[in-house]
Order: structure tokens, then sequence, then C-alpha cells
């Protein structure tokens, strides 16, 4: 159990060590902005961890069909 301090205004966000994850501009909808770069924040941990991210084209069904890019990565 955890306790923090979490003011109506303020939402507490709880990220397991080791995990990969991707930031990217803010859009009201698929395709609204040219999305140029993802960063990534990764959280530290003792031990070894894998990630993967998932990335398609955004609209369509071409995933249905395997078009789409898993990146896979590892946090030591």
């Amino acid at each position: 159990e955890v306790w923090v301090n979490a003011p109506l205004d303020r939402v507490p966000l709880f990220v397991r060590g080791g995990t990969v994850l991707p930031h990217a501009p803010i859009m009201q909808y698929v395709g609204e902005k040219q999305q140029d770069y993802q960063t990534l924040h990764l959280y530290y941990t003792s031990s070894v961890e894998h990630s993967e991210v998932y990335e398609d084209a955004g609209e369509g069904y071409d995933y249905h069909h395997d078009q789409y890019l898993l990146r896979q990565y590892t946090v030591e």
C-alpha cells in the first residue's frame, strides 16, 4: 500500500521500473499533426527488463495484414 499526495488538479502516475514509455505530441485525433519524433522515457530498475512498443499507420486496417512495427527494448 502506498499513500501519495494527490491534489484534485494533479493525477499521480505510477510506472513500474524497467518500463519504456513513449511520449508523442498531444493530438485531438489521429493525423492532426505530423509526428516526426517520439520521446522514450526509461524508468530505472535494478534488474533487466524487456519492453515492446507497437506502432502502426494510425488509420485503416493494414495491421490485420501484419503491417505494423514492433520495436523491442531492453532496460539494464
